[in-house]
This record gives C-alpha cells, structure tokens and sequence, in this order.
C-alpha cells in the first residue's frame, strides 16, 4: 500500500492524528531543547537519546504500515503500548508544566502602545521563490514600536525614561551596512535617553571587521551600551568587544554603571551570554540601586533578574521563532524552555522581561514574525 493511500486509510482512527499531533508536539519541544540549545551539546544529546531512539524505532515502523496492533520490528505490541504511553505521558507533561507555567508564575504585564510604523527602505529580500507559495519573506519589514510600559517598584524620579532596545543585528549580506544605516538613523530621531543593545552583531566570521561600522555616530543622552550574544562568543568576543568600545559603545560584562537623578539611583547591568561567557556575578550582585535594568542576550537568564531584583531584562536571542504560523505563533526557539520566551513580554515575580524579535535574521528569512526595533518609555506601576 502505498504511503498516502495507508495515511487516508487510518485517517478514521482518532488515534492515528492523535499520536501524530503528540509526534508534532514533542518534536518542536526536543529540537529547541537539544538542537537549537547549544549550552552543552553532548549532555543535551545524552538528554535526547531515548527519545531519538524511540522516534527512529516508530519511523521504520510507519514505513511499513503500523496499524496500532501489530508488533514493532517483531517487539510485540507491548512495546507499542509502552511506546505510545510514554509519548502521550511526556507531551501532557510538557502541557501542564506550561499551564503551571501561565496560570501560577506568570503575571500581567501593563504595557500600552503608542505608535508602531514599518521602516521601509525598498531593500528587496532574498527567497522570492517564497511568493510563488502565497508567503512573504518579511525580513526587510522593520516595525519600529514604541511602546509605554509600567514597571513594578519603579521609583518615581525614573519616570519617562526612554530606552531604544536593537538586538540580533546578525550583520552580513543581506542585513548590510546600508540597511542598519536606517536602523541608527530612526534610533537618532527617537531621541531616547539610551541606547541598548543585546548581543549577536555578527552571524559568521566573515563578517569581521565592518559588521560595527555602522554603530559609529550612535549617540543617546546617557549613553549607549551593549552585552555580547553567543554568535560573538562562538566566533571572537573580544574582538567584538573592542569594535564596540571603538564605536563610542560600552560593552557591559558581568558589571554595570550607575545614573543619579535626585535621590534615586539607576543602575544598567548587563550579563554576558548565557552560553559562551564567564559566569562570575559578584559585581552585578553588589550593584545597589533604587531602580535596576538588566541586559542579557538570552530569555533563560529570566532568572538573574529575579535574583537581582531588576525590574526589567531586556534580552533578545530567539528572533520570536523567525519562521512562525499565521498570525505570529512560533514553532521552535533556541530555549531551554522551548517556545515560552520567543518573544514579547514576561513577568514573573517582580521582574519584567521583554524579548524583542530583533532586526536581523540569521538565515536571512523571516515569515509571519517581522524585525523589530522598540522604543520604551518606563513608568512606575499604577495601582
């Protein structure tokens, strides 16, 4: 029989699309978890292994027309049952380790927006093929967002404050010199009080040394400062890091800088990446302010800012999935939590995390999920 006629044949059987839905499920978690998250290959794919296994057992076997009672390679039907239990047991898990996510740590963020505009420039993206499919490849569709957001224990005297936030520039052939010339001078003309930017300004080793070209000339009223992601700390941080300082930019590591206005203190920290940097926080943990932002290239640092007592992280790192389903759901992220922190806001605890999109890509595609560079001005939380 062949492969389309056997799917149509058990397409009656709600068991088949159940376990297929489950096969889905699980498979997006384990390529964000193992492929995609990269902190230790080997014990993530250690971590995997039973799951690869049982996933390359069952494929062999819907080559040659399971039909839910017979044997797998001559295993017996017990291996089935044990098989399909342990599948449907690890995606309920995940499911309700997500809904105990949503409903008993995760709060309402107040945040309003006050303008949103796409920053065209009539760059044509690659992969036009894409539209001979109805699809858009949108990495050239730079929505610039300005948005107002309430910070829990937010001190007064830090009201009104604006941050641009930039990240995942992944500078190269198609995210070039002329584009990101845009991107510094719509930064310019929304005047923010600072600029920040989260990691990942390079996609490969060519990309050195004009990839920070562009940043030169980049000017905010308190400064402009910047974490490393993983893509310079695969490929050469401290060159990155010195292209940075060249540019005019401060390249915070483990540390961070202090603001005085009145009586009340602000600090800027910024973490160095989560995979590829050092890990030593003694400086950050001993930086006391009223009012504290915390810069960290990856979403799974969520952590440091609840222990810090940050009222906000500014992260970057997942691209908000980059190719996504209609109407912007992402299908995989480079997390260890899968899809939770692709993008947008987060808040757990008292901390506030955002996760923007970024305005490159890497490989340079984006559907249903366009760039973003956003404008946030902070305010206290109201009662």
């Amino acid at each position: 029989m062949s492969w389309p006629a056997w799917v149509l044949e058990r397409g009656a059987s709600p068991w088949f699309w159940i376990v297929i839905a489950v096969q889905g499920h699980l498979f997006t978690f384990y390529y964000s978890r193992i492929i995609l998250h990269q902190t230790n290959p080997r014990s993530e794919l250690l971590y995997g292994a039973p799951y690869v296994l049982l996933q390359a057992a069952a494929f062999a076997v819907f080559l040659h027309g399971w039909d839910f009672s017979g044997g797998i390679l001559g295993l017996g039907p017990t291996y089935i049952a044990l098989w399909v239990f342990l599948c449907l047991g690890a995606s309920a898990g995940l499911l309700l380790r997500h809904l105990g996510w949503m409903v008993g740590v995760r709060r309402k963020v107040r945040f309003r927006p006050l303008r949103t505009r796409i920053l065209s420039q009539g760059y044509q993206p690659p992969l036009q093929a894409l539209q001979k499919l109805g699809l858009r490849n949108q990495l050239y569709d730079l929505q610039v967002r300005e948005l107002e957001l309430e910070l829990p224990n937010w001190p007064k005297e830090w009201s009104g404050l604006t941050v641009v936030h930039l990240t995942d520039l992944h500078h190269g052939r198609y995210i070039h010199d002329g584009y990101l010339a845009g991107v510094r001078a719509e930064t310019l003309r929304l005047k923010p009080d600072l600029v920040v930017l989260t990691g990942d300004f390079v996609s490969t080793p060519g990309d050195f040394p004009k990839a920070f070209d562009w940043l030169k000339g980049l000017r905010a009223r308190m400064g402009v400062f910047a974490v490393l992601g993983n893509h310079e700390g695969w490929i050469d941080a401290p060159r990155a890091e010195k292209s940075l300082r060249k540019a005019g930019i401060r390249v915070l590591k483990n540390d961070g800088v202090r603001f005085q206005r009145r009586r009340s203190s602000l600090a800027l920290m910024g973490a160095e990446d989560l995979w590829t940097g050092e890990r030593g926080l003694e400086r950050l943990r001993n930086l006391r302010a009223d009012a504290k932002i915390l810069l960290a290239h990856h979403p799974d640092h969520f952590f440091l800012a609840r222990q810090l007592g940050a009222q906000l992280q500014l992260s970057g790192h997942c691209h908000g999935g980059q190719v996504c389903l209609p109407g912007g759901s992402a299908i995989v992220a480079p997390s260890r939590f899968g899809t939770r922190y692709a993008s947008g806001f987060f808040r757990e605890g008292p901390s506030i995390m955002f996760v923007n999109r970024g305005v490159g890509a890497y490989p340079p595609i984006r559907l249903f999920c366009p760039p973003e560079m956003v404008k946030l001005t902070l305010r206290p939380e109201t009662a």
